[in-house]
């Protein structure tokens, strides 16, 4: 299971998934090295990066699908990486001792299934001591959607449930602490109450009113809170965790008239039976807004600094921002790539679905219907097929999962920017010089078949020099009704396009 490759500076471990996030993510790769720790999973585009800074501890104990490492972060929060085998101690302790100058250590577990103990807050979380003082369990306080005494011994949690979960996940909905000193639950109460006051305000940071939404399809009011977000529409409302958004698009569309905004999530939000794993917003470029954050002044300087001073200016870089802020996410951009129309994508279609596809940095993407996130690293090889056609050709894309994509009818002109680009970018190329080799020899044959029709342009027009007058009136004759013949012919032609549509 375990599948250790020292590389420099690096360490890696396969079959590795993230605990408490059910089996949506699935398994991935964990990488130790010099600057953190990374996850990314295998079959979705989930990752997950904690930075050296950020680390305070790692401890190993057992968990449900073999044994975990535990990494305890600034404010007490925790990441937790399941999978691993028992014999793994030794490399794993070594690996992080290495890279990150901390050493894992074996916790205690408390196994006698007593369900008493005592709470205390550390930080931003909640942490649960068994009778025997051992650490059984902790609940991190940005997850917490309420908190409640239902009577003066008792403290009731509520926690986010968001749209993202699949429907075989099952998800802690609310939890109660009974305390027989009644003081200390009320101090329980007001410590996380304070402590988590920031998770469950009632109230919006701020709103946008009839957003434009192309999946899924729609207008929503969006109101985005200090953990999630939350999306308004006429059928359908969804709620949307920030902890489920791995990454964002902002891809410029070649009209020149739209901006695409990409939100990626895993797990992807449901409706019925369909998955979105995309939110893809549509803007007017020119379009602004005028909005303003439900806080003070100095509270927004004090939790928010970047967001000083934005609530006014072109809706998509307004939202982008905000929205780029609370989830501290990356947000991507076409950069270096450009067509021969200096655009950033291509116009093509994937199956029957017209679109765009954008050259990013590290990934590809296509737009709108299905958007589709294509990662450089997860291409097997790309072939150009149907070169030998004077207008267009065709992209298809082998992922190593083996899953085939094929990109039709893209403009002949951009050939030479996406190859290049692709070369640059070291990516697996299939049937160039074939392609290549057949396209010269087409152009070629079309180059001989311009010299003979000037050959004959050349003796036909020695003939006319010597053509007879009266047979000019024949040739017009001839030419008018070969005109109107094909007058007839694009009439009936345009009435039978007309009775088509």
């Amino acid at each position: 299971m375990t599948d250790k490759g020292l590389q420099e500076g690096l360490s890696q471990y396969g079959g590795v998934s993230l605990a408490g996030t059910g089996s949506s993510s699935g398994t991935g790769t964990l990488r130790v090295h010099s600057g953190g720790i990374s996850w990314r999973a295998k079959e979705t585009a989930r990752t997950l990066d904690i930075d050296k800074e950020n680390l305070e501890s790692l401890r190993w104990i057992r968990g449900a699908r073999g044994m975990q490492l535990v990494c305890v972060l600034k404010g007490d929060n925790t990441s937790r990486f399941e999978g691993f085998r028992e014999q793994d101690f030794e490399t794993v302790n070594q690996s992080c001792k290495d890279k990150l100058s901390l050493e894992v250590k074996k916790a205690p577990q408390p196994v006698k299934g007593w369900n008493w103990g005592d709470a205390e807050l550390r930080g931003r979380a909640l942490i649960f001591h068994s009778a025997e003082g051992v650490d059984a369990f902790d609940v991190p306080l940005e997850e917490v959607s309420q908190v409640q005494m239902p009577s003066s011994s008792e403290v009731a949690l509520e926690f986010h449930v968001d749209d993202t979960a699949a429907k075989t996940d099952e998800c802690l909905v609310e939890l109660r602490l009974y305390v027989h000193n009644e003081s200390h639950a009320a101090d329980l109460y007001k410590g996380i109450l304070k402590s988590a006051e920031s998770s469950f305000t009632g109230e919006s940071l701020i709103n946008f009113a009839d957003m434009p939404l192309l999946v899924p399809r729609g207008r929503y009011d969006v109101d985005l809170y200090p953990n999630h977000l939350k999306l308004h529409g006429k059928s359908f409302d969804y709620k949307i965790l920030y902890t489920a958004v791995t990454r964002m698009f902002l891809l410029p569309k070649p009209d020149e008239a739209h901006i695409t905004f990409v939100v990626s999530l895993d797990p992807p939000v449901r409706q019925g039976n369909t998955l979105y794993p995309h939110l893809v917003f549509q803007f007017q470029k020119d379009e602004e807004v005028d909005t303003e954050f439900a806080l003070t002044e100095n509270e927004l300087r004090s939790r928010y600094p970047n967001l000083v001073g934005l609530s006014g200016g072109a809706t998509w870089e307004v939202f982008s921002k905000i929205l780029r802020e609370l989830t501290k996410k990356p947000l991507h951009s076409p950069i270096s790539f450009k067509s021969h129309r200096g655009q950033s994508a291509v116009r093509t279609a994937l199956g029957a679905n017209d679109g765009y596809l954008f050259f990013l940095e590290n990934c590809m993407f296509f737009v709108n219907k299905p958007p589709t996130y294509i990662r450089f690293e997860d291409v097997e090889m790309i072939e150009f097929k149907r070169m030998d056609l004077e207008r267009r050709f065709d992209l298809q894309v082998t992922l190593s999962s083996g899953h085939n994509l094929l990109f039709s009818n893209i403009d002949r002109p951009e050939f030479e920017n996406i190859y290049s680009f692709l070369q640059e970018k070291r990516l697996p190329l299939s049937n160039i010089k074939e392609s290549l080799k057949r396209q010269r020899v087409q152009d070629d044959e079309h180059d001989e078949g311009l010299g003979e029709d000037e050959d004959l342009d050349e003796e036909e027009e020695e003939e006319d020099e010597d053509f007879d007058p009266n047979k000019k009136e024949e040739s017009d004759q001839e030419e008018g009704g070969g005109s109107a013949q094909s007058d007839e012919e694009m009439s009936e032609k345009s009435d039978q396009e007309e009775g088509d549509d």
